[in-house]
Formats: C-alpha cells, sequence, structure tokens
C-alpha cells in the first residue's frame, strides 16, 4: 500500500536476496541438508512491489558451508532468475541486495546476464549483524537519528547507516520512543558499474524501509528487498501452489 513520493531511480529493478538457515533431512545411506532461499523485487521507480519467488536447494551435509554466511544461488539458477526478470520488466538498472556476501558464481552470473545485454547493476551486501553502535546528541538522550550515516574514509565502497533511532519529522528530530541502542546496517558495495555513489545506495536502502506493507511503525530496520526475502525463504516449504500472493501469509 506505501509507496514514495520521490523516485528511488530515474527507472529500474531492485531485488533482495536472502537464506533460511539450514535444516538437516536424514536418510538410510546419507545426511542432506536443505537449505531454502528467497527473492524480492520491487520495481518501478517509487518502489512498487511486483513479485517474490523462492527456492530449495539441497547439499551433502558434508559439503555444506556452515551457517548462511557462506550460502549462494548456484550460477545456472542464478542466470535462470536474472534472464527472467529481465524478459518481463527490461530494466535499464538493477540493484541487488543481498544478505551474505557475494560469491563467485553469483558474480559469473551477474556479469553474464547484465553486462552482457550493457544493463547497469550495482551489488550490495546488507549486513545486519555487526558490531556497530552509534550515539547521538546529548539532547537526543544520546541517540542516533534514523538516516545517519557513516561513510568510511579508507574503504570508499562501505558504510554505516542508521535505518533506526531518533525520527525526523516537520517538527523536527523527535527523541526515541523506546529503550535500546539503535543497531544499525553495514553497506558494501562489492561491484558496481551504475552512476551511483555509496551515499545514493544508502539514501536507497532507508527509502526501502519505509515501504513495509505489514506496519505503520516508523523505525523499520531492513529495507523491504531484505526483510521479505528472507520471510519468503522461511515460508518456501509450506507454500502451496494455490497461493497467489505471498504477502497474504506475512
Amino acid at each position: 500500500p506505501w509507496l514514495l513520493d520521490q523516485q528511488l531511480i530515474p527507472a529500474g529493478v531492485f531485488i533482495g536476496i536472502a537464506f533460511t538457515k539450514p535444516k538437516v533431512v536424514s536418510s538410510t545411506k546419507s545426511k542432506k541438508e536443505i537449505f531454502y532461499y528467497g527473492i524480492l523485487t520491487v520495481y518501478n521507480k517509487f518502489g512498487r512491489y511486483i513479485d517474490m519467488s523462492a527456492r530449495g536447494i539441497t547439499l551433502e551435509v558434508d559439503k555444506r558451508l556452515r551457517g548462511t554466511k557462506g550460502l549462494y544461488i548456484p550460477k545456472r539458477v542464478m542466470i535462470e532468475m536474472l534472464k527472467q526478470i529481465i524478459s518481463a520488466y527490461l530494466p535499464p538498472v538493477v540493484i541487488i541486495h543481498k544478505s551474505s556476501r557475494f560469491h563467485k558464481e553469483e558474480l559469473e552470473a551477474v556479469r553474464y546476464v547484465l553486462k552482457n545485454k550493457g544493463i547497469d547493476y550495482a551489488l550490495i551486501h546488507v549486513e545486519s549483524s555487526n558490531p556497530y553502535r552509534g550515539y547521538g546528541e546529548q539532547a537526543l538522550d544520546m541517540t542516533a537519528v534514523r538516516g545517519d550515516l557513516i561513510l568510511d574514509k579508507e574503504i570508499e565502497n562501505r558504510a554505516i547507516l542508521f535505518t533506526t533511532g531518533c525520527t525526523q519529522s516537520d517538527h523536527g528530530v523527535q527523541k526515541r520512543g523506546r529503550p535500546g541502542t539503535p543497531r544499525p546496517l553495514e553497506l558494501e558495495i562489492e561491484e558496481n558499474v551504475t552512476p551511483y555513489t555509496v551515499r545514493d545506495f544508502a539514501k536507497q536502502v532507508l527509502a526501502l524501509t519505509k515501504l513495509d506493507w505489514n506496519t505503520t511503525d516508523l523505525e523499520v530496520r531492513m529495507p523491504i528487498t531484505m526483510k521479505y526475502a528472507r520471510k519468503v525463504a522461511s515460508l518456501t516449504a509450506h507454500i502451496t501452489s494455490s497461493i497467489t500472493d505471498v504477502r497474504d501469509l506475512m
């Protein structure tokens, strides 16, 4: 139901990729591990929702990568997914958010599909689990303000973005109404062939936190690209073919 009053980009597609924790399935001969990934596509310069999809991938337990940090979409599957999106929406720009670092196979797939077609793209690792905390002015109870951005002078493709904290309104900055220290997101631009900068990408991520259709809360930490990609991944094992819109389950 929410749309932005200012465009995110002139035209293009935002894609979110996230994973669930693996589940071990035992059989008489071996143990296999199934993990799921979710894909959320947000289309339109104002952030209009398009589609969600999810898949399960099975790995032998002894070949698995522990945790979700190393999970990735295989090259063949990634190519198929990107081709489907491009053929359906013909985007001039594709911006991909991922909950873990991009794997070599994912990078190869992106270059094969997007670079060869002359489509500008950016690959952004959105890390929600990080050790960083920030504090604001004493008048605001030492709380950071939602939208505060810390740029890394040494690593130009990296930034720390606060999506929670004191909120800004027409009446100025409002004190935070809940306890706790705001936890920022760490953004790392792993590959970028667009004209956008780290600051631009941070603005886009912040704007995408405002499009959460499930709440009117002003303090939404995760952009919808990541939040709902993770949710749809967790629902994959329970989704039936009769469900036409995954949002009905969220």
